[in-house]
This record gives C-alpha cells, sequence and structure tokens, in this order.
C-alpha cells in the first residue's frame, strides 16, 4: 500500500499580504503615513488597505470578511 504525502516547508508563508496605501495614487505608506511618492505625510482618512502586486485598494466589505471584523 502506498500513501502519497506532500511535504512543505515550515519557514514558507502562504496567504496573502497587504499594505497601507495612499488612496489618491496608491502608493505605498510606511507606519509614518508618508507618501513613497511624494515623501509628504497622508492622513489616516486618505489610507486605505491594498496587494502588494496589484496596488488596487481593497473594499471595506472584503478586508472585514478577510480579518473576520464586523
Amino acid at each position: 500500500m502506498h500513501i502519497p504525502v506532500n511535504l512543505y516547508p515550515a519557514t514558507e508563508t502562504q496567504g496573502i499580504s497587504s499594505n497601507l496605501l495612499h488612496k489618491k495614487d496608491h502608493s505605498r505608506n510606511g507606519y509614518q503615513r508618508v507618501s513613497e511618492a511624494t515623501g509628504k505625510e497622508v492622513p489616516a482618512e486618505e489610507i486605505v488597505r491594498g496587494y502588494d502586486s496589484a496596488h488596487r485598494p481593497l473594499g471595506e466589505t472584503v478586508v472585514r470578511k478577510t480579518f473576520n471584523q464586523r
């Protein structure tokens, strides 16, 4: 009897990571809320989350479902 087994490295990360993005131009922001594109500080209400590869903002409903928030 043969049982197929898949091995995965314990250090490999899986899942989707997101970044803080400036709502107007979708540039990445650090925790200091400074736009990479302009170097200027961005108000918290102008920051949205988005996928790193697509640089597209996520809708609030998607974020809430993904992170199980109400």
